[in-house]
């Protein structure tokens, strides 16, 4: 199993789209400006990430993070 973690800080909304397991199961998730999402998940086929921008404002400042760790089973 491996932990995935997005921080977004960023002013804009990020879109995750994860495709994970032998089945290849998708997960779509928003992160909003500022905020973190956390999935444990096995075996990450792909994942995707874009801005999805923000109603008021026509560019988006600042970075997201991804963080990936292993999980050993216990």
């Amino acid at each position: 199993m491996s932990v995935l973690k997005i921080e977004n800080s960023s002013d804009c909304r990020m879109r995750a789209i994860i495709s994970f397991g032998s089945r290849g199961k998708t997960i779509e998730q928003v992160v909003d400006p500022f905020q973190e999402a956390a999935f444990i998940v096995n075996n990450i086929k792909s994942f995707k990430i874009r801005s999805i921008g923000a109603e008021d404002i026509t560019e988006c400042t600042g970075k997201f993070e991804l963080k990936i760790r292993l999980k050993s089973a216990v």
